[in-house]
């Protein structure tokens, strides 16, 4: 089993500002990005970054459609190879 890492969380309103951010584990990076979408979307906030010390490894915003509901761009971040 793969040890638990810890990742931020950074909640940020439309114009870029950081409205709140909070620090989680999870084994892997795509079970933090599965947080992080939870997270936007029981949040007021328009994109939600997930961090893993100083590497952003993911980036989800709001899009709004003609009918106001809210869907989902996901965007993986890809790490530069070493």
């Amino acid at each position: 089993m793969n040890p638990a890492k810890t990742y931020r969380f950074a909640l940020m309103a439309r114009d870029g500002s950081v409205q709140s951010n909070c620090t989680m584990q999870s084994a892997s990076d795509d079970g933090a990005c599965e947080i992080g979408s939870e997270l936007l979307l029981s949040s007021e906030s328009q994109t939600l970054e997930v961090w893993r010390g100083s590497t952003l490894i993911f980036r989800i915003a709001k899009a709004e459609s003609k009918d106001q509901q809210p869907k989902f761009k996901p965007g993986r971040v890809r790490e530069a190879e070493p």
